[in-house]
C-alpha cells in the first residue's frame, strides 16, 4: 500500500512539474500555437492572422518541406458591408506553382470587389499543399468559431497520397503525434530529436510519391473513398448547419496529356493490337477495352488512339479509366468526383464541375497541357478562368446578383520575381520523381521567361530579350527567399543599381500584399510616398508598420521623421523613448531611408 502511495505521489509531482514547465514554455513563447487562426491586437482592435506553423502538428518530425498557409491579417469582426469567404483546399487552390497574387483566389477577390455588389469582399485562402479532407475536417471545426459568409471547398486529389491519406490519419501513431503536438514540451522534444537527423530536403510531392501503390477497388481504395465521403460530408454539413453557403468544386485533372504514373508497361502485342483496332473504319471500342483490361497505361494508349480519330466521347472513357487505374493516385478518381457532386446535392451546396468546364474549353474536348501544367495544377490563364467562373456563380447563385462583364477585367499581380519563383518550382517538379519517371514535361508555364525552341526538358530554353540578364542573375542567386521577401530585395536592387523607383514601388507593393507582416515592405512604401510629396499616405504606411509591434529600426526612424516634417511634434515625441531603447538618437535622424530585410 505504501508503494502504491509513493507511486501516486511521484506521478502527481511529475504531472505538476510537466504542467509548470508547459506553462513556462507558453509564457516565453517557446514552441508554436497549433490553431489555424491566431489573434493579434493592433491599437486595441483584434485581428486574425494565419498560423504559418499550423501543419507542423501533422508531422512526426520537422522536415524541410512542411506546407503552410499563406499569411493573412484581417479584422476579427468584418464591419459593416464586409463579406468574408474562406477557401479550403489543396495545392491547386493555393495556387501552386504560382505565388499568392497570381492564384484564382486572389483574382476572385479582385473581381468580386470590382463587381459593384454593394459589399466589401475578403477572400482568405486557407489552402495548403499536400492537404486533403482529413485536415479539412480539423480546419472546419475551428473555423466555425470565426464563421465566414461563404466557404469554397476544393478537395479530392490528395485523398490517397496526401497527409494522413488512405486512412493513415486514423492510425494510433498519427493520432498520438497529433494529440501530443499541441503541447510545447512535445514540440521541443520533437525539435531536439529531429536535430540529430539530416533534414529530408525532398519536395513534398517526392515524399508523397513514396507511398505504396493502391489498386482500384482494393480494400485500401474502398476505405479511402468511404472516408473521403464521410470527411467531405462533415465539412459541407458543418457550415450548412450554421446557414453558411458552400461552393463545392469538382476538381480538374489532366486526362489527355498525362500518362499514368504507376502501371504495368504495355506489351508490344497489346500496343499493336490497339493500333489495329483503332485504325478500322469503325474502331471496335469493345475489343479495345477488353484488350486494355486493367492496365492503366494500355487504357491511356487506347484513349489517345481514339482521340486521334476524333472520337472524343469514346476517348474520354478510356482516359478516365486510365486515371482510375493509375496505382500512384495523384489525381482524383471518378469515385471521388462522384462523391463531391453527390454530397453537394445532399447538403445544398453549390456544385461547380470544373472538369466539364475545362474539357469544354480544350480544342479536343478533354483537358490537357493547354489547361494544366502537369497532372492537376492549372496554368496562369486557367486560374483567371476559375476566378471568373466562381465570381459568376457567387454573384448569381449565392448573392442573387448579376456580375457585370467589366468586373472580370483584372489580371494576376506579378513581376519577374513571381515568374522566376514559379518556373523554378516547375523545373524541379519536372526533373524529380514521380514526373521524371514518365519523362513528363510541359513548356506552357515557361513562356513568360524563355523563348523555347525545343520542348524537351531544360533544352534550348533561351532567355527572352525583354528579360534583363543582370536582373535574372540577381533573382537566380536569391531564389531561396520567400516570395514576399524576394520582392523587397529585388525592389532594393532596382533602386540601388538602376535607380528605377517606379518598378521598385511595384515590388514593395506586391510584397505587402503577399505578406501583411512584411515590415520592410511597408517601410519602403512609406518612404516612396514621402519622396513624392504624399506625406499622409507615407504616414499611413509607416504608422501601420509601427503598430504591428515588430521593432524594425528604419520604419520607426522614418515614422518619427515624417511626423516631425508634418508638424505633429507631440506624436513624434512619444516615439523618442522607443527609439532610444533601440539605440537610436532621435536628434540624429535627418532623412528617411529605404530598407532591405535587416
Amino acid at each position: 500500500m505504501k508503494i502504491i502511495k509513493k507511486i501516486i505521489l511521484a506521478l502527481g509531482v511529475f504531472l505538476v512539474f510537466v504542467l509548470v514547465l508547459e506553462g513556462i514554455l507558453v509564457l516565453f513563447q517557446v514552441g508554436n500555437p497549433t490553431q489555424l487562426l491566431l489573434t493579434r491586437q493592433i491599437d486595441g482592435k483584434n485581428y486574425l492572422t494565419t498560423n504559418v506553423q499550423y501543419m507542423e502538428k501533422y508531422f512526426s518530425a520537422f522536415t524541410f518541406t512542411i506546407p503552410s498557409p499563406q499569411r493573412y491579417l484581417f479584422p476579427e469582426k468584418k464591419g459593416t458591408g464586409g463579406y468574408r469567404i474562406y477557401v479550403l483546399g489543396e495545392s491547386t487552390s493555393q495556387g501552386f506553382p504560382y505565388t499568392m497574387t497570381e492564384s484564382f483566389v486572389f483574382q476572385l477577390e479582385q473581381m468580386l470587389n470590382n463587381a459593384g455588389l454593394g459589399l466589401r469582399f475578403e477572400v482568405i485562402n486557407l489552402s495548403m499543399t499536400a492537404t486533403n479532407s482529413y485536415t479539412g475536417t480539423d480546419m472546419a471545426k475551428e473555423l466555425i468559431n470565426n464563421p465566414p459568409d461563404l466557404v469554397i471547398v476544393y478537395y479530392g486529389h490528395n485523398e490517397f497520397i496526401g497527409i494522413g491519406g488512405a486512412g493513415e490519419y486514423l492510425s494510433p501513431f498519427f493520432q498520438a503525434n497529433l494529440f501530443f503536438s499541441h503541447f510545447r514540451i512535445y514540440q521541443v522534444l520533437k525539435s531536439i530529436i529531429s536535430g540529430f537527423f539530416q533534414k529530408d530536403e525532398r519536395s513534398i510531392m517526392e515524399l508523397m510519391a513514396q507511398k505504396k501503390g493502391i489498386t482500384l477497388k482494393s480494400n485500401v481504395y474502398e476505405k479511402t473513398v468511404r472516408l473521403f465521403n464521410e470527411n467531405y460530408h462533415f465539412i459541407l454539413d458543418t457550415f450548412r448547419s450554421r446557414n453558411i453557403p458552400v461552393v463545392a468544386c469538382g476538381v480538374v485533372a489532366n486526362l489527355k496529356d498525362f500518362k499514368p504514373l504507376r502501371s504495368e508497361p504495355v506489351t508490344t502485342d497489346i500496343k499493336t493490337g490497339l493500333e489495329e483496332l483503332s485504325a478500322r473504319p469503325v474502331p471496335d471500342t469493345g475489343k479495345m477495352n477488353t484488350m486494355a483490361g486493367e492496365n492503366a497505361e494500355a487504357q491511356y494508349t487506347a484513349g489517345k488512339l481514339l482521340l486521334k480519330r476524333g472520337m472524343t466521347d469514346e476517348a474520354y472513357s478510356f482516359l478516365l479509366r486510365a486515371c482510375d487505374l493509375d496505382e500512384l493516385k495523384f489525381r482524383a478518381t471518378s469515385d471521388i468526383e462522384r462523391i463531391i457532386r453527390e454530397e453537394a446535392v445532399k447538403t445544398g451546396a453549390v456544385y461547380v464541375d470544373f472538369q466539364k468546364y475545362f474539357d469544354s474549353r480544350d480544342p479536343e474536348g478533354i483537358s490537357g497541357n493547354d489547361i494544366l501544367l502537369e497532372h492537376v495544377h492549372p496554368t496562369l490563364q486557367s486560374h483567371n478562368l476559375i476566378a471568373r467562373r466562381l465570381a459568376e456563380i457567387i454573384g448569381e447563385t449565392v448573392l442573387k446578383q448579376k456580375v457585370p462583364a467589366e468586373a472580370f477585367n483584372v489580371s494576376p499581380m506579378y513581376t519577374l520575381v513571381d515568374t522566376m519563383l514559379s518556373t523554378n518550382k516547375m523545373f524541379r517538379l519536372y526533373s524529380t520523381f514521380p514526373l521524371s519517371s514518365i519523362h513528363y514535361f510541359n513548356n506552357t508555364g515557361f513562356k513568360d521567361l524563355y523563348n523555347i525552341q525545343n520542348s524537351e526538358q531544360n533544352k534550348d530554353f533561351v532567355l527572352k530579350p525583354s528579360i534583363a540578364k543582370d536582373e535574372f542573375e540577381f533573382l537566380k542567386s536569391n531564389i531561396s527567399y520567400s516570395e514576399s521577401n524576394l520582392h523587397v530585395k529585388f525592389g532594393i536592387y532596382l533602386l540601388t543599381k538602376k535607380n528605377d523607383i517606379n518598378r521598385a514601388y511595384r515590388e514593395f507593393f506586391i510584397a505587402a500584399v503577399q505578406d501583411p507582416l512584411n515590415i520592410p515592405a511597408y517601410n519602403n512604401l512609406g518612404v516612396y510616398h514621402f519622396f513624392f510629396g504624399n506625406k499622409m499616405k507615407s504616414l499611413e504606411y509607416l504608422s501601420y508598420a509601427s503598430r504591428l509591434g515588430i521593432k524594425h529600426v528604419n520604419s520607426y526612424k522614418n515614422y518619427y521623421l515624417v511626423l516631425k516634417k508634418m508638424g505633429r511634434m507631440e506624436e513624434a515625441e512619444l516615439l523618442e523613448p522607443t527609439l532610444r531603447n533601440m539605440g537610436v538618437n532621435p536628434a540624429a535622424i535627418v532623412k528617411v531611408l529605404f530598407s532591405d530585410l535587416e
